[in-house]
């Protein structure tokens, strides 16, 4: 059994008494509250089970990316030595610089570090990385696209604006 259920309680006194005793009090309250839901997170990784089964989804997950990739690069025409290992250096660099806020759809983090895995890395030339990259980008947005797309239209959902600004001027938020 993991001590999971601790941790948050544990982690986030030791870092707010130890490591953020300084900010002035409206920061340490923001912080203190953003790194307490952060461990809170850890709670549900509450059993072996859920963890195994959390590996494994990822691994699957970072497989089905690979490949994705792999077979990009061999419908371009392209083939170098440790094909398949050397795809994953751009997937890592690509999720990597995705982390970092950007525009919807990742344009533009997704294409940047897309484009150094491919050229600076692989050395595969800028003018066949670049649709490279953008295909890539599609393949993995177009999915959620037309899933989103498909339950928008089936299940008629319809978005009340009037609703959302009650909602944010009842937590006193500005228009």
């Amino acid at each position: 059994y993991f001590s999971y259920h601790t941790m948050p309680k544990k982690a986030v006194f030791f870092i707010k008494t130890k490591i953020l005793f300084f900010l002035k009090e409206e920061t340490y309250r923001k912080t203190a509250d953003t790194l307490h839901n952060f461990f809170h997170g850890f709670r549900s990784l509450n059993s072996i089970s859920i963890i195994v089964n959390s590996i494994l989804y990822s691994m699957v997950i970072w497989i089905f990316d690979v490949l994705s990739l792999y077979f990009l690069l061999l419908s371009f025409g392209l083939h170098f030595d440790l094909m398949l290992v050397k795809s994953i250096i751009p997937i890592i660099m690509i999720n990597l610089g995705i982390m970092i806020p950007a525009a919807p759809g990742d344009i533009g983090t997704f294409h940047y570090f897309g484009n150094i895995g491919l050229v600076k890395i692989l050395g595969i030339a800028q003018s066949i990385a670049t649709p490279i990259i953008i295909i890539l980008n599609l393949m993995t947005m177009l999915p959620g696209f037309i899933l989103g797309g498909y339950h928008l239209i089936t299940h008629h959902e319809k978005i009340d604006l009037k609703e959302i600004n009650l909602e944010k001027n009842d937590k006193g938020e500005k228009n």
